[in-house]
């Protein structure tokens, strides 16, 4: 994965700021933590994306988890199991529930490379196994 903009800037300038570095850290893990508590479950029609503060790798021990389950093409039963799937690993992992609207624990159909990209290093999607297309960070075993 690139260097964020926030390490390069520690870097250059010769500053340490360990809250940040504590927010990246436990980023990173709890990427790793999703990525082991749901093996296999990408596909080449479906990504899991996390956003807000996970994917910004700033996730502190307060943080919900807000994600997306993003479909190309025809929604079928087998992706709203997928989505309850990827509730519940979340919901495990998380020590915030997202709010009771369930606004940040989605799924949709849509053009997912398109959602990527325009998301840019403010979201990540869980690569899991031989589906991954490596569009944002497919974390390294």
């Amino acid at each position: 994965m690139d260097q964020s903009p926030v390490v390069h800037l520690s870097q250059r300038l010769g500053q340490l700021w360990p809250n940040i570095e504590a927010a990246r850290v436990l980023s990173l893990q709890t990427l790793r933590d999703l990525q082991d508590a749901l093996p296999d479950t990408d596909s080449e029609d479906t990504s899991i994306l996390v956003l807000g503060s996970l994917g910004r790798e700033e996730f502190t021990p307060g943080s919900d988890i807000d994600w997306n389950l993003l479909l190309d093409g025809i929604a079928n039963p087998g992706h709203h199991a997928l989505a309850t799937q990827v509730r519940r690993a979340i919901n495990k992992i998380s020590a915030k529930d997202v709010g009771r609207e369930g606004v940040s624990a989605t799924w949709d159909r849509t053009d997912r490379r398109a959602v990527l990209h325009r998301c840019g290093t403010a979201a990540r999607e869980i690569c899991t196994g031989s589906g991954c297309h490596g569009h944002r960070i497919p974390l390294s075993r």
